[in-house]
């Protein structure tokens, strides 16, 4: 497995780096850090000027430099074996890590949600979203506060919209199988009347039924609000990665939304996967 982790050097980054070497550790996955940075461009009335090559490379060092740092400073990853690989590159960051994760064939990508870099204009938030909605293989979130525990229990909160490939849930099926983890499938649905037999629905909707065993749990919640609803489940159920279909208006943005303004009272604050339909 090839695991990347874009690195801005901010808190929610170095949270996104300790949640994959907790994966790498267990995966024996390679780690690539990747670090994206802008080129420095002057102007002068009519005239922009851009660094040559040989101070371009002289900056690519010195961020490789800070890369290293970043790792060997934090005491949580010293006593990991790891196998890390560093990178940096200039340009868009978005695009840059769509476009590397493509050109590597990486499985996976982790990184941070709303954290800032040393420079203004990146901003790691904005930069998740984008890199959530166009990414062809999953990517898990994590707030520099994000709590994160042993792998045991995950969640996939299912909308009951049918799949456009039966081996959509292969990636969680994937992780639930390296961690010996237990996966609980979650509809909030906002009448009873609604409530549906979900596993009856999943292989209505083109699932490979291969993926139903007995590692797999069904859950239903009567509430109006999808957010609350997983909140309810939540309380009473052990939850240690939240995965869903990112979705138009769907569940990530409002959990976003609310983990800004209701920060100190949120109850969802897990590292969160997307996969894509």
């Amino acid at each position: 497995m090839h695991i990347l982790i874009p690195i801005d050097f901010s808190t929610a980054s170095r949270q996104a780096l300790r949640y994959a070497a907790y994966i790498g550790e267990h995966t024996d996955a390679q780690l690539i850090l990747l670090h994206i940075f802008d080129i420095p461009v002057m102007t002068a009335d009519a005239y922009v000027f851009v660094l040559p090559q040989e101070e371009i490379d002289k900056i690519k060092e010195n961020h490789i430099i800070h890369l290293h740092q970043f790792v060997e400073s934090d005491a949580q990853l010293s006593s990991k074996s790891l196998h890390i690989k560093y990178e940096c590159i200039c340009g868009n960051a978005s695009s840059q890590i769509l476009e590397y994760a493509k050109e590597e064939n990486i499985d996976t990508i982790i990184m941070g949600i709303q954290g800032k870099c040393v420079q203004p204009s990146y901003f790691m938030g904005s930069t998740f979203i984008h890199i959530m909605n166009h990414s062809s293989i999953p990517v898990i979130g994590l707030h520099s506060s994000t709590r994160f525990s042993e792998l045991n229990h995950i969640l996939f909160t299912y909308d009951l919209k049918n799949f456009d490939k039966k081996t959509v849930l292969k990636p969680i099926i994937q992780f639930a199988n390296y961690f010996k983890a237990h996966i609980s499938i979650l509809n909030v649905s906002e009448e009873i009347s609604d409530f549906p037999m979900l596993s009856e629905k999943l292989t209505e909707s083109d699932l490979d039924p291969s993926i139903l065993n007995s590692e797999i749990s069904f859950h239903v919640i009567q509430n109006k609000d999808v957010i609350e609803g997983i909140k309810e489940f939540i309380k009473t159920q052990p939850v240690d990665l939240i995965c869903f279909i990112p979705r138009e208006h769907g569940m990530l943005s409002r959990i976003l939304k609310e983990s800004t303004t209701h920060k100190a009272a949120f109850q969802i604050d897990l590292p969160l996967m997307a996969i894509h339909n």
